[in-house]
């Protein structure tokens, strides 16, 4: 025989079920071989357990690697192998130093250490476990370190397909702080590992499958040569082949890998693609930690989410509990619908779950103790129920969602109820009312709300806050007025002759000349309303500060929150560097203000102070009306057809978006929204930021589209998501009348990218015109009234419809020009972030300047650093070839390729070329021939 000849032909199912035979080589074979050994430091006193089966592709190791060491071999009995008791008496006995498990065997072996105390000691011998054929979990590791303690012990986590010879990574198991679930590891000798989205590398941190190259690579499936040419692929980044392996992963900044599940066991419900194992997670958290997830059809053929537990797990048999619980971390689309428990999971021969003989659940499970319907009413909702979730006798208590309800199956019980009853029924109300009893008594009270038609504002009554006025109330005061997030802090440095009483008489003209800035909020029989306020003074402190504390000064400033209840939304203070320095720090709350306001601040800042200065009347037009009119104006204008118009347009943009946008996240999303944030800017210098404004002539599109959409891909190739919502804002001053006015007018819009990875940028550019056009027709609807009926399912996790923003800076330029004073910007450092990411842009003299505000508790700087380079590569890939297919485009800058790709994958080894297993056998015969013949015979 030769290094390429066949060793041997191991059968395996794989994902299909279909068995099918992989044909390694020698050379393949003995390449691990000779990693083990060196990795291992195998020495002759060693002694390795075989405890395998022999279909089973790590029995290949524990057979032959004693051989190239020339230590002794132990072979457990097949009955034994599964039993913790025998095989701790046998490492025992036979002083074993080394033992494989898969995964579910190790916590079989693990809980009998935990709960036989004594038997640790018997494992003083024990140097190295080995883990490898499944998923090796936090909870595993964690329990592995709490048996062993201080033991010499150490523990590998191995990966590999049947179709490599057997393992291809290994990670050391050392510690598992800081770790979401325990990596693969990195590639071993003379081997390589690939991350691919399509056929690009995908960055690091961003999913991808797995595909693996290299000398320990099989020859193919025996006699299928039409599988082993799908599977096992030209390596365009090197020499030979590539085996796709259909497990999805995604690179560590450390250069590990994580292992996030199959492909093929990525699941596709109502629209979302969800990956089981982050539910499985956070079952674990919850103390469930066996769980398994998947999806199965209920009897009306609506795929739902199904979890199987073991019968030793909490909660008993209160699921409300559990999906209430899970509902604090996941979107309701990844609660599963039922669960079910049992004794032990079904195995395959190997060991491993056998995922196509857990059993179906039973819905019937979820409901109530029966209670028939009661009335006509009540029979009518039951038979809708009935049909629409394909069950029989649904009591009036059961809770629609509970029983495998979900928000489309909800859409049609509601559709069918107004058909029914002849009456309008929210979404909204359904999710408010989910029984049988409920809705019949809602639908039996119901009669059409008479609406109160306000055409001008009235002083004499009390005044509301306009939409977007009243969302920033409520979190105030959620926040318990002690937030920040919503400040708009600006720093000015002058130089020059400062008037500071004029200064102060300019603030004070344009506060009374603004209603807005002289408004806070007074809660009256639960109900909050504007409080416009007389003000006839408005002091700048004075401060006396050195230039070396001013940066804290400033921070502290910006961090200062607002009573909204009783203090105007603005103030100032002026820092005194010198007689003719001062930086003069100014900051006015969202609740008043908007991107829009602040050139309109400062042109009347500039007239009114130039004016007093020079002893004339201010050049100000007359304000027709103020922000209180536009809120009664607004309140009033959106109702009766105008508001169902519009909201009818925006349920049907909306409908089916993913609750959330799946970034890949460097720390778990917290149980409640932070808001805490940082921010990076970066440059895109002229000649890039001259080839968009090109690709905008030739496409006939604004650079808001372009970027807006480059920015949507990016995201949709972080997240693997086809479904990408992200937020902009909009000035939404679409009335001469307010265009002159200080206030909180701006509206959001979500605007929606099916990005196929198929599909040319160029098409999706003509798509998302189109779409945002649309989207601009329809701005009157304010997103607080959006939300508020479109009911998308509610979490503390993150914000609703969308969780990034894009935005491009065009409002129009001001500067502030004072007599006898230069002017300049000090940055305000941002440590907010109001959304997971917002990427703002800026065109300043021919560059795009960008703005990345990011979620700190969230994401780590390093990722942003890394996500602004690729947004960069993106462009230029897209002004290069907009024809390319989205799924083609280049992200990757040239040293983060050469890192993935080459790096990270350079295992290169040099061992005997010229060797088979044969060979060794008839070295080690020679050196042991009693343990060849005591074994082989």
């Amino acid at each position: 025989g030769k290094p390429d000849s066949l060793a041997y032909v191991i059968y395996t199912s794989g994902s299909t079920g279909t068995p099918k035979g992989v044909a390694l080589k020698h050379k393949s074979m003995l390449n691990n071989l000779y990693w083990r050994n060196r990795e291992y430091k195998i020495e002759a006193t060693d002694t390795l357990l075989q405890k395998t089966s022999y279909t089973f592709d790590v029995s290949v190791w524990e057979l032959f690697l004693w051989i190239l060491s020339g230590s002794k071999l132990s072979i457990l009995k097949p009955e034994d192998e599964k039993d913790p008791k025998q095989i701790i008496e046998a490492i025992e006995k036979e002083k074993v130093t080394m033992v494989h498990f898969v995964p579910s065997m190790f916590d079989v072996f693990l809980d009998y250490l935990l709960n036989h105390e004594d038997e640790s000691n018997r494992l003083s011998s024990l140097k190295q476990i080995i883990t490898s054929g499944e998923s090796l979990t936090l909870a595993q590791t964690q329990l592995f370190h709490e048996v062993f303690g201080k033991s010499p012990t150490r523990l590998f986590n191995l990966y590999g397909p049947t179709e490599a010879a057997i393992d291809v990574s290994s990670y050391e198991c050392s510690s598992i702080e800081n770790l979401k679930s325990v990596p693969i590891g990195r590639p071993v000798d003379n081997t390589q590992l690939y991350i691919l989205d399509d056929k690009n590398p995908t960055p690091i941190g961003v999913p991808g499958e797995l595909l693996i190259g290299g000398i320990q690579l099989a020859r193919g499936y025996l006699n299928q040569p039409d599988l082993t040419a799908e599977k096992f692929i030209d390596n365009p980044f090197g020499e030979g082949r590539l085996y796709r392996t259909g497990d999805l992963v995604r690179y560590l900044a450390d250069g590990n890998i994580e292992f996030l599940g199959r492909i093929d066991h990525q699941i596709k419900v109502r629209g979302f693609r969800i990956e089981p194992g982050e539910i499985e997670h956070a079952l674990g958290t919850l103390g469930i930690d066996n769980a398994i997830v998947a999806a199965k059809d209920d009897a009306n053929g609506s795929r739902q989410l199904i979890a199987w537990t073991l019968q030793n797990d909490p909660f008993e048999d209160n699921w409300s509990s559990i999906k209430s619980k899970l509902s604090d971390s996941l979107p309701e689309y990844m609660i599963p619908a039922a669960f079910v428990q049992m004794e032990k999971f079904p195995l395959t021969s190997s060991g491993k779950i056998n995922r196509k003989a857990l059993p179906d659940p039973d819905f019937t499970q979820m409901q109530k103790v029966y209670v028939a319907p009661r009335n006509s009413i009540e029979e009518t909702l039951a038979d809708i129920w009935q049909e629409v979730l394909a069950m029989d006798k649904i009591g009036v208590h059961d809770n629609f969602f509970e029983l495998g309800g979900h928000s489309l199956l909800a859409t049609q019980v509601v559709s069918r109820i107004r058909i029914s009853f002849s009456q309008e029924l929210s979404l909204r109300a359904f999710f408010q009312k989910p029984s049988i009893e409920e809705l019949a008594k809602q639908i039996s009270e119901a009669r059409e709300e008479a609406i109160v038609i306000i055409e001008k504002a009235d002083r004499s009554n009390p005044l509301p806050l306009s939409f977007a006025q009243q969302r920033l109330w409520f979190i105030d005061q959620y926040q318990d007025g002690n937030s920040a997030n919503y400040n708009m802090p600006a720093a000015l440095q002058l130089k020059g002759d400062l008037d500071l009483n004029i200064l102060q008489e300019s603030f004070l003209r344009v506060i009374q000349r603004h209603e807005s800035l002289r408004t806070c909020f007074e809660t009256v029989d639960d109900q909050v309303y504007q409080k416009i306020l007389e003000v006839d003074t408005f002091k700048i402190p004075l401060i006396d500060l050195a230039a070396d504390d001013v940066q804290s000064l400033i921070s502290e400033e910006s961090q200062t929150p607002f009573n909204l209840s009783s203090e105007i939304p603005i103030r100032a203070k002026c820092l005194k560097l010198s007689k003719n320095e001062h930086i003069f720090l100014v900051t006015m709350h969202h609740i008043t203000s908007d991107g829009w306001s602040i050139p309109i601040f400062i042109q009347e800042l500039n007239e009114t102070y130039t004016s007093l200065k020079e002893k004339r009347e201010a050049e100000l037009k007359t304000l027709s009306i103020q922000y209180a009119d536009f809120a009664y104006w607004q309140r009033d204008y959106l109702q009766g057809e105008k508001l169902d118009g519009l909201l009818s347009w925006w349920k049907h943009e909306l409908e089916g978006i993913p609750e959330t946008l799946e970034l890949p996240l460097d720390k778990a999303r917290p149980a409640e929204q932070t808001y805490s944030g940082n921010s990076m800017s970066t440059v895109i210098g002229t000649e890039l930021t001259s080839k968009v404004h090109v690709l905008c002539d030739q496409e006939a599109v604004t650079p808001f589209m372009l970027l807006e959409t480059a920015f949507a891909c990016l995201m949709q190739r972080y997240s693997q998501q086809d479904d990408i919502v992200i937020g902009s804002p909009i000035a939404n001053r679409n009335h001469t009348q307010i265009e002159p006015l200080i206030g909180f007018f701006v509206n959001t819009l979500p605007l929606r990218h099916h990005i196929g990875p198929d599909k040319s940028f160029s098409d999706l550019l003509k798509e998302s015109k189109k779409s945002i056009l649309d989207a601009y027709d329809h701005q009157d609807l304010p997103f607080e009234l959006l939300v508020d009926h479109l009911q998308p399912q509610r979490s503390l996790t993150h914000s609703p419809l969308f969780q990034v923003m894009f935005v491009l800076q065009n409002n129009p330029e001001e500067t502030i020009e004072l007599p006898g004073l230069t002017v300049g910007l000090v940055p305000v450092a941002t440590q907010s972030a109001k959304f997971d990411l917002t990427l703002s842009v800026a065109e300043v003299d021919g560059t795009l300047q960008c703005n990345w505000e990011y979620n700190t508790d969230l994401f780590e700087e390093d990722r942003i650093s890394r996500m602004t380079n690729h947004f960069d590569c993106l462009l230029e890939s897209i002004v290069s070839d907009p024809e390319m297919q989205i799924s083609q485009l280049n992200i990757l800058p040239e040293a983060e390729k050469q890192k993935v790709l080459y790096e990270w994958n350079d295992t290169k080894v040099d061992y005997p070329k010229d060797k088979t297993v044969i060979d060794l056998f008839k070295e080690q015969a020679e050196q042991q021939p009693e343990a060849i013949a005591l074994i082989f015979g």
